[in-house]
């Protein structure tokens, strides 16, 4: 348990507190095959509305536990601070989709970021454009 709260606490914006409510919410990463899973685990997806050929996306569906996103989102403020690769990630969405869209989109990032180094044992690497899968 240790060695992966120090593997979340080397995120910019998560400390031990944070690491420990993601670790204990989530526990095993490997349980979620694939990481659009673990993002409606947690509730960040956008919610969908379709009706013969048109398709409208809508707010996230906030399923999950509400504490656990609220780090995300407040982890991923630290981290577009920080880390200019995901800055330019959050400019980018921020200008077609407003700051709010763009900051959520950021923590789902993080969390399939989060995932992908639990998984493989690494510490984060700020400005690098980690692997999904």
């Amino acid at each position: 348990m240790e060695k992966r709260v120090e593997i979340l606490r080397s995120i910019p914006g998560v400390g031990i507190i944070a690491a420990m409510e993601i670790l204990l919410k989530r526990q095993d990463m490997k349980r979620f095959h694939r990481v659009d899973q673990l993002a409606t685990y947690v509730g960040l997806t956008p919610s969908q509305y379709s009706s013969a050929d048109k398709i409208r996306m809508g707010r996230i569906t906030c399923i999950g536990k509400n504490s656990v996103r609220a780090i995300l989102v407040q982890a991923a403020w630290c981290l577009i601070r920080k880390d200019g690769v995901m800055r330019e990630r959050y400019d980018k969405i921020k200008a077609r989709a407003g700051g709010k869209r763009a900051i959520v989109a950021i923590a789902r990032q993080l969390l399939i970021r989060m995932r992908r180094i639990l998984l493989d044992g690494t510490l984060y690497v700020p400005g690098v454009i980690a692997s999904t899968g």
